[in-house]
């Protein structure tokens, strides 16, 4: 199985990229399950927050030595109130369980946000923030076999958030509310993505902007991703090379 995952600032234009990117890899004959992970871990919403609770309790039970170290994780980021922490807690537990459950089904799992982006989201709220705090996450949590790591220009950043008003999460109610908020996230992703190369993750950076349209970005993407070991568990073409960085 090949775990792919996005990471970067809300806004950026990870769900849509990582859906379009699913789609490419399909049409090259592979088994893509995509999870948007907003929509499929999603815990407050009161019709599915039974089915999910549920499903958290038993990956604790199945997988106690993860959830140990998620707990670990979460101890790494004081939050600065214990509703917020319940709550990216419990979105973290549904990330792993939903990885874990989907990775015995597909060939290739792209998450549009995942292990990365939750460290990034702990991070971003922590009332206390070091190098040893990041470093020392990535070594307590499943590496990814490649993480996508968006970037695109703060004012298009911005202008997305905004057009979303209707659907913000905290995080975004955050980066909206606070101007300083958006320049410590980008530098965060920043900071995520070092230790993740340190960490020995293969990383492909991917630069958006404004006036590009989405399947030009998932088809350069798709071929920048020709270059690393993506495909090896599909039955297409073996890839090789290396993507620029």
């Amino acid at each position: 199985m090949v775990h792919i995952e996005f990471m970067g600032v809300p806004g950026v234009g990870k769900t849509t990229l990582a859906e379009r990117l699913a789609e490419g890899l399909r049409e090259q004959g592979g088994n893509v399950a995509f999870l948007p992970m907003d929509d499929m871990a999603d815990l407050s919403r009161w019709g599915d927050r039974a089915r999910h609770l549920s499903g958290i309790a038993r990956y604790a039970l199945a997988m106690p030595q993860q959830t140990w170290r998620s707990a670990k994780v979460a101890r790494a980021f004081p939050q600065p109130t214990w509703a917020t922490a319940v709550k990216t807690l419990g979105y973290w537990l549904a990330t792993h369980r939903l990885a874990h459950e989907y990775a015995q089904r597909a060939e290739v799992v792209v998450l549009d946000q995942g292990y990365f982006q939750g460290i990034y989201s702990w991070a971003l709220q922590s009332t206390a923030l070091d190098e040893a705090s990041l470093s020392g996450a990535l070594k307590l949590i499943p590496i990814p076999d490649i993480v996508v790591v968006v970037t695109a220009p703060v004012a298009v950043i911005r202008a997305r958030l905004e057009h979303r008003s209707h659907t913000h999460k905290m995080v975004d109610r955050l980066l909206l509310r606070d101007d300083r908020a958006l320049d410590k996230s980008a530098d965060l992703v920043a900071r995520i993505e070092q230790a993740g190369r340190e960490a020995g993750c293969t990383i492909v950076r991917y630069e958006g902007a404004a006036g590009t349209s989405v399947h030009d970005s998932a088809a350069r993407l798709l071929e920048a991703l020709r270059y690393r070991c993506v495909n090896r568990a599909m039955s297409t073409e073996a890839l090789s090379g290396s993507a620029a960085q």
